[in-house]
């Protein structure tokens, strides 16, 4: 009995270090894959914003001109955001700067943390997405919600995408309005959730 017994314990101790090692080789295989995600979704931004910062630096004083951006894959989860040089709650890393920023999400300390900004000579910057409509219901007391009741408010960010995306550029003399193209009219929550966390001006 006790030889049986102890034949047990060490196909179950097997069976057990064999479970671990599985469990540990999957959880680094999926570490591995998602930082290799987060990395190419953090260089895609980066070319994003040099892209963004190249064609608005080659735009005279008083020219407006449309900019057409290729998306990327995880593009859903970055805005385009803008602060001006005497916003005092603008990411420490503008400075004393104007500044556009692509960020994992929409507010300073997140910009200061995983944003990519660039320096904007103009001390007025807006970068906005035109006024839309939408027949999506949203619950009224969702926390972080700013979706706006006449629906003829713009927004104070550029939620991303993966696909194509157009953009108005005006450049003057001491303000810059970086617009996204009116979306139209979005029925679902997927279409409507990426403006939740934006502020409406």
């Amino acid at each position: 009995m006790k030889n049986k017994g102890d034949f047990l314990m060490n196909n179950f101790l097997s069976f057990f270090i064999a479970v671990v090692c599985v469990v540990l080789f999957a959880f680094f295989i999926g570490n591995a894959i998602y930082q290799a995600r987060a990395s190419d979704e953090l260089t895609n931004a980066k070319k994003t914003i040099e892209l963004i910062e190249a064609k608005t630096n080659a735009l005279d004083e008083g020219q407006k001109s449309e900019l057409t951006i290729q998306g990327f894959a995880g593009a859903e989860r970055w805005y385009i955001v803008g602060w001006n040089k005497n916003d005092p709650n603008r990411p420490e890393k503008c400075f004393f700067d104007s500044c556009i920023c692509i960020c994992n999400g929409v507010s300073n300390e997140i910009c200061q943390k995983k944003g990519i900004c660039i320096k904007v000579d103009q001390s007025e910057v807006l970068v906005h997405t035109l006024p839309f409509d939408y027949n999506y219901q949203v619950p009224v007391t969702a926390p972080g919600i700013h979706l706006p009741d006449d629906k003829n408010a713009h927004f104070a960010c550029i939620p991303l995408m993966s696909q194509l995306i157009k953009f108005n550029v005006l450049k003057e003399e001491d303000r810059l309005d970086f617009a996204k193209e009116s979306p139209g009219i979005l029925s679902k929550l997927e279409e409507v959730k990426p403006y939740f966390s934006c502020k409406r001006i």
